[in-house]
Parts: structure tokens; C-alpha cells; sequence
């Protein structure tokens, strides 16, 4: 049985399942919000416009967090400014911001030359973290988690009624910029864990799942989180056995939970059909 707790004997190892499990988990928090109003795609776009933001970092020797940060806030303004002064559709403009960005990685990568392989950044290197980024993504994480719960309440009612916020007296514009911003972040930290490619994975299905067999929504983040935050650690787990990438164990975990609850809320449907069906003969 020595066998099954081989993984934790290494540091590397520990320090991937510990950061896994936290950032995951948050991303399953926020995924709620998202699934709640359609911004599925949103999330997509922030997880390919953040990544000219890490060859920059690279290249300059620039913070890595401030640098990609930056470039998500970017791309966030010009889909707003598009926005306000084109009749285009919100998912047109998001997909011409996004693959702009994401070609503009791909260019600096092939024009300049920098100390990072390619994979890394699009499918994430979660085990060769060091002490500094564990605790750079610790502050990050706890900051994060810190405001969401601080301000859930408040971004609740934003979501469910945004008029009904503002007559409140409720700063609606401010506090859709803080959780853009919030996203922005949750995005950079979650690069080293998924990669941009994948990101979207954490940021959509933990909360999908948990739509589907809950009707309170703060039940649907606390487990939204929970499948998120043990996609992570299991993810991590999985993939020092499988000898493959943690990024796809953690996401191939989140889509075998998403596929249980769907068995889950389509037998329970079935069942309460013929239920109805036995008590009418």
C-alpha cells in the first residue's frame, strides 16, 4: 500500500497537489457566476489574450503575474470598447480579441527567442514550480478568495439583478470591474496549473456540473468548488501514475464528473417520470 502515497514523498509533487487544490477550487467557485450569465466564451478569450503577456514577462524579464495581467486588462478594454462603438455581437468581438492576442504569442515566439518551451505555456508545467511562485500563487489565491467571499453577497445580486443592485444603491460598474479584474487574475494564476488551452475547462465545467444537480445557487458554488478542488489534487495524483500531463488529468477528471452528474440528473428525471406515469395507472 506504500505505493499509493509514493507521490507525497516528493516536494514537487506536494507543492503541485497543494496549489491544485486551492486555485482549482476558487476556479470552481467562480465558474458559478459565469455559467449563471453566459460567459462561457469570456473566459475563453482571457485564457488565450494573457499569453503575449508570458513571452513578454520572458523576454524582458518582467514580472510574470504583472506582465500577463496586464494583457488580460488589455484585451478586456478593447472588447468593451468595440463594444460601445460598433452594432457587432458581444461573441463576435470576443473571438476576434481572443485569436488576435493568441496569434500575437505565437509571432513574438518565432521572432525573438526566449528560455521557456511553448508546451509550458499552452499546456501548463504545474510540477516544476518553484518556492517563490507557491508563494507568489498562494498570496494570490488567498487575496482572491478573500474578496469573493467579502463581496458574494453584493456580486450575487449584480448577477441575478442588476437593475435591482443599482436601485439598491449597490456600485454596479465598479464591482463588474472587480470581478473582470478578479477573473483576469484567476486566469494568470491558473497558466502554470491547466496552460492557456485548458483554462477554460476549470473556468466552465466545476460550476456546469454542480448546475446541474443543485437548485440554490449557493449550494451550487460550495460544490462547484468541491469538484474543482478535487479535480485538482486527484488530477495531480493521477498523473504521477499515468506518467502524462497534470493539465489533462485535472481537466479529464472535471469532464468524468461533469458526465456523472448529467447520468445523475437524467436518471433522476427518468425516475420521477415514471413515478408520475405509475400513479396515474
Amino acid at each position: 500500500m506504500e505505493w499509493l502515497i509514493e507521490p507525497f514523498n516528493y516536494s514537487y509533487i506536494l507543492k503541485a497537489h497543494l496549489v491544485s487544490l486551492f486555485l482549482c477550487s476558487f476556479c470552481g467557485f467562480l465558474s458559478c457566476f459565469l455559467i449563471l450569465k453566459s460567459y462561457s466564451l469570456l473566459a475563453d478569450a482571457l485564457s488565450h489574450s494573457v499569453t503575449p503577456g508570458v513571452i513578454i514577462a520572458y523576454m524582458t524579464s518582467f514580472s510574470y503575474t504583472i506582465s500577463s495581467f496586464l494583457c488580460g486588462i488589455f484585451a478586456l478594454c478593447s472588447m468593451a470598447l468595440v463594444t460601445g462603438n460598433s452594432k457587432l455581437k458581444t461573441d463576435t468581438i470576443i473571438g476576434v480579441v481572443f485569436s488576435s492576442f493568441f496569434a500575437l504569442s505565437l509571432f513574438l515566439v518565432s521572432i525573438f527567442s526566449i528560455p521557456i518551451k511553448l508546451e509550458s505555456v499552452f499546456l501548463g508545467d504545474i510540477l516544476s514550480l518553484d518556492d517563490g511562485e507557491v508563494f507568489e500563487l498562494g498570496v494570490l489565491i488567498t487575496i482572491l478568495f478573500g474578496f469573493m467571499i467579502l463581496s458574494f453577497s453584493k456580486i450575487k445580486f449584480i448577477f441575478f439583478d442588476e437593475l435591482g443592485a443599482s436601485i439598491a444603491g449597490i456600485n454596479v460598474k465598479l464591482y463588474r470591474l472587480l470581478f473582470f479584474m478578479l477573473l483576469c487574475f484567476c486566469t494568470v494564476a491558473s497558466l502554470k496549473t491547466v496552460g492557456a488551452i485548458l483554462i477554460t475547462a476549470m473556468l466552465i465545467t466545476p460550476g456546469a456540473s454542480a448546475f446541474m444537480i443543485c437548485k440554490s445557487f449557493n449550494k451550487m458554488a460550495i460544490l462547484a468548488a468541491f469538484f474543482g478542488g478535487f479535480s485538482g489534487f486527484f488530477g495531480v495524483y493521477l498523473s504521477y501514475f499515468l506518467d502524462t500531463y497534470a493539465s489533462a488529468m485535472i481537466v479529464l477528471t472535471q469532464c468524468v464528473i461533469f458526465i456523472v452528474c448529467f447520468l445523475y440528473k437524467r436518471l433522476k428525471i427518468a425516475n420521477l417520470h415514471f413515478l408520475k406515469v405509475a400513479k396515474n395507472v
